[in-house]
């Protein structure tokens, strides 16, 4: 089931590498460049920079470094476009990480009821302190809120973000997201990390 790119809109992926792992992981989003103020490359990098700017070196820990973001962009009649707008921001905070197979997971809603209304993402671990995360991979409330906060700041407020949806079983245009909620145990999706 190929997912659909429809023209103006953009698959970003988020991308980071963690030490002693060979393999990058990533999370999606899907937005509608069309809306934004610039072009592709300038919509990337915005949405790069505003990555950076909720988690800094400083909001990362070490080990860690955010790599930026690609993007696949749909144009008329053809392949996607491919951009990337790099970074290399290696993480310095204190502390140890959730194994690398370890991710939260976000849901993604939209206006739209039933399966098709809904997505979700996995945002692999790198500002997760292993202490916030009791025995039975619940987050810790405090840090919960926290959490909840940087996904908003990062994926839900300056852009328009969409829910893109594959071609079956039959085509539909992107849907906007209305929220995302961080759920409060920590997911283990490694193979959907991994790109």
């Amino acid at each position: 089931m190929p997912l659909v790119i429809p023209n103006g809109f953009a698959q970003v992926a988020f991308r980071w590498s963690l030490l002693n792992d060979p393999e990058v992981m990533i999370t999606t989003m899907g937005y509608d460049f069309a809306a934004m103020s610039g072009g592709d490359q300038a919509n990337l990098d915005a949405i790069t920079d505003q990555f950076t700017a909720v988690y800094p070196a400083a909001g990362m820990i070490a080990g860690w470094t955010f790599l930026g973001c690609r993007a696949y962009v749909g144009v008329p009649g053809g392949a996607a476009v491919v951009l990337d707008s790099p970074r290399a921001v290696i993480g310095t905070a204190s502390g140890n990480t959730p194994p690398q197979n370890c991710a939260l997971l976000v849901k993604k809603r939209t206006g739209i009821g039933g399966r098709r209304g809904q997505g979700r993402m996995y945002i692999p671990p790198f500002a997760i302190d292993e202490n916030a995360v009791g025995p039975n991979g619940v987050l810790l409330p405090g840090f919960l809120a926290q959490v909840q906060g940087g996904v908003n700041a990062v994926w839900g407020s300056n852009f328009a973000t969409y829910l893109l949806h594959s071609d079956s079983p039959s085509p539909m245009d992107p849907t906007p997201i209305n929220s995302l909620i961080v759920d409060r145990s920590i997911a283990t999706q490694r193979r959907r990390l991994r790109r």
